[in-house]
């Protein structure tokens, strides 16, 4: 089963770095034929971030990275039980993780996606099916409503959709409420640290788990090397709904005359409350030492995600992980196993 599934991950990222489709199997030549369609249903999953979801999406189906979280003797024993997960319409990396852990689990997978998400993920998994046909049957994806399920997962509820958090929380599984990480910068970052936390920002639009939604710096941080690190991304200014976004934010900041960095693609505002920061502005506090800053990411540990640094800091990631994270290593992996374990062990 791991072999096969690396083998399909390692289509989905030929696939990403293809200029054609020649040679290749029909469902691999219609998802890499979509890319326009994607984009035109879609303005967040640009063609460079379809590119980058199928490398993800290839590097976490690798055997190495699957035997890390999934070495269960449960795993691959058929039910009937489903499992329904609310995909995120946004974020171009959502429910591919629990798409996998449901499958490998013998569920049947219910995905609930909106018109504008659906085709990337339906056609990401029929070319994983190519290699593991008996997943052929297993897999459904719907815009309406999910039908009967067993198990329930939620991805990014924000705060206008407590109601539905209560609703869904009557069910067997996890409601993720919307988080996002943050960097700890130090000052003695290089120029490729930089653009690897400059990709933690922009790449995918900033609407994923992973994506970096506020900064951590000292006092006397030299801001300046960093807001010269967006070059990557100066075509954004041409992206109507980023501009848009960007534009309205800053005329709002100027007009209540708040204090912040802008480097013609980012506006970069203090914040020590906040740690969603909205399309276009990034937040950053201050840290005044080492135990300053531990103090600060145990208080709010329950507000964000994942750390990004190169500080020794307990479960930090490196910067080298950012545009292609690990989308199985999460805070509530081990809750997700366990409930559609428990739930084949009939103890839900």
């Amino acid at each position: 089963m791991y072999k096969r599934l690396e083998k399909a991950g390692e289509m989905l990222m030929a696939i990403a770095k293809m200029n054609s489709d020649n040679n290749i199997s029909s469902s691999a030549s219609s998802l890499y034929n979509s890319f326009h369609t994607i984009t035109l249903e879609n303005a967040f999953f640009t063609e460079d971030n379809i590119r980058n979801a199928l490398i993800c999406f290839g590097e976490n189906l690798s055997e190495e990275r699957l035997l890390k979280y999934f070495s269960d003797k449960r795993i691959y024993k058929e039910s009937n039980l489903n499992a329904a997960v609310i995909i995120p319409e946004k974020n171009i990396i959502g429910g591919f993780s629990d798409m996998i852990r449901v499958l490998l689990y013998g569920y049947n997978f219910i995905g609930r996606v909106s018109k504008t998400n659906r085709i990337l993920l339906e056609l990401v998994a029929d070319v994983i099916i190519d290699f593991v046909p008996e997943w052929k049957d297993k897999v459904k994806f719907t815009e309406e409503g999910v039908g009967d399920f067993d198990v329930l997962f939620t991805n990014e509820l924000d705060q206008k959709e407590i109601s539905s958090k209560k609703i869904y929380s009557r069910y067997d599984g996890i409601v993720r409420e919307k988080k996002k990480s943050i960097a700890v910068l130090t000052g003695k970052e290089t120029k490729q640290d930089l653009l690897s936390v400059v990709d933690g920002m922009m790449a995918y639009f900033g609407q994923n788990t992973h994506s970096i939604s506020k900064i951590l710096i000292p006092e006397d941080y030299n801001i300046v090397p960093l807001l010269e690190s967006f070059e990557k991304y100066e075509y954004l200014k041409n992206h109507n709904k980023y501009l848009n976004n960007y534009e309205y934010y800053r005329s709002v900041y100027l007009l209540n005359r708040e204090k912040f960095f802008d480097n013609e693609i980012i506006v970069v505002l203090p914040d020590n409350e906040r740690f969603i920061s909205p399309l276009g502005v990034m937040y950053f506090s201050f840290y005044q030492n080492e135990k300053d800053l531990l103090q600060q990411l145990s208080d709010t540990s329950d507000r964000y995600k994942f750390v990004y640094s190169k500080i020794a800091i307990t479960n930090r990631i490196p910067f080298n992980n950012i545009l292609y994270p690990d989308l199985f290593m999460c805070d509530d992996n081990q809750a997700f196993v366990k409930t559609l374990d428990d739930k084949l062990l009939g103890v839900c």
